[in-house]
């Protein structure tokens, strides 16, 4: 089967890319920058060697503009697109989070109108100001005074995009997603720790629904194979962490196997900080500086944007920590038939009873 995957670049699409050519499947990145994993596809894009073999195959692609004609050409042959491309930093202006979370999704949707469509969207859709318990996918989409960062209003609308043009597309939300190359969830909260001591807000007490790669891909892989599936879904590990232990217990499992000790932040002062560290970065342009980079297309220079103009801690972040965060994965196991792994599932001796 020939697929499309757009992010392949990224955390989660090159995880779905190379699964999926592992699988057999030819597979078509498309991006701003060719994964190392994937041969860039120049010229005739029918070369013969290219038309049946399995791999990745990149072709190079903005999706803030419409296609170009070297991937219009490739719609007919596409009998699957994953949507998987966007940003999702929460530190973005909002004309660069409309442009690549909903126009970037409108360009895709319009480049393959006529393939099996999957959306990866993610859990940041729910409310994110109320406790969430065993959330379902009828419970998202609220209205736009509830969200408090650009990125979960881009995100909202590019949902609503899709419902809009391709009712009959899969949209897949994924809890925060860790695991082997994990580029954001870890890194960000990980940033905090100071000797051995790690402050967040709630003390990291809340239950949460994490999802690891293995479990998203499946998700993808899944819909795939069942392409009259329709609708929104969530993805995750089958029961919710406490999330104090989830990091531990990712920490205990890393090189370093070192675990921190949690320190209680209230609610309101971490609200307070975070306004203080966002009023920081604003005065310096910390938003701009980081699309300037993006459109640079640096790697190195994005990396080094992001640390000097993110800020250590936001608002958004700190309401993302002060909730319970569950999922109802029901739509999960009964439509695409995926029983999802507990991949932090604890080990005798791992971690102390009770992490402080």
């Amino acid at each position: 089967m020939s697929i499309v995957v757009t992010g392949a670049s990224g955390f989660v699409g090159g995880a779905i890319a190379r699964s999926l050519a592992k699988s057999g499947h030819q597979v078509i990145s498309l991006s701003r920058t060719c994964p190392d994993f994937a041969e860039p596809l120049t010229g005739d894009i029918g070369l013969p060697n290219t038309r049946k073999r399995p791999g990745v195959w990149h072709l190079d692609w903005d999706i803030r503009n419409p296609a170009p004609e070297v991937v219009k050409e490739r719609a007919d042959a596409a009998q699957a697109v994953v949507h998987a491309a966007g940003c999702m930093n929460d530190w973005m202006t909002a004309s660069y989070a409309h442009a690549v979370n909903v126009t970037g999704t409108r360009n895709v949707l319009d480049a393959f109108p006529d393939s099996n469509f999957i959306y990866f969207s993610c859990a940041l859709v729910y409310d994110p100001q109320v406790d969430l318990d065993g959330a379902y996918e009828e419970s998202a989409l609220v209205t736009a005074g509830r969200y408090t960062s650009e990125l979960e209003r881009s995100l909202v609308e590019a949902e609503r995009v899709v419902h809009r043009v391709r009712p009959d597309a899969v949209i897949l939300r994924p809890g925060p997603i860790y695991g082997a190359g994990d580029r954001n969830t870890m890194p960000y909260i990980l940033k905090r720790v100071e000797n051995g001591v790690l402050a967040l807000p709630a003390g990291g007490k809340k239950r949460i629904t994490l999802c690891h790669i293995d479990n998203a891909v499946a998700a993808v892989e899944a819909a795939i194979k069942n392409p009259h599936i329709n609708g929104p879904i969530n993805v995750g590990d089958p029961e919710p962490y406490v999330l104090q232990k989830a990091i531990n217990t990712i920490l205990a499992r890393s090189e370093s196997h070192n675990i921190v000790k949690f320190e209680e932040m209230p609610a309101d002062l971490s609200k307070l900080k975070a306004w203080w560290w966002e009023r920081k970065a604003k005065m310096a342009g910390g938003a701009k500086k980081i699309e300037k980079a993006l459109a640079r297309q640096n790697p190195e220079v994005l990396k080094k944007a992001r640390a000097k103009a993110r800020p250590l801690l936001t608002r958004f972040a700190v309401r993302q920590l002060v909730h319970d965060r569950t999922l109802n994965l029901s739509r999960l196991n009964t439509l695409l038939g995926v029983h999802p792994v507990q991949g932090l599932a604890p080990r005798t001796g791992e971690l102390p009873d009770d992490p402080e």
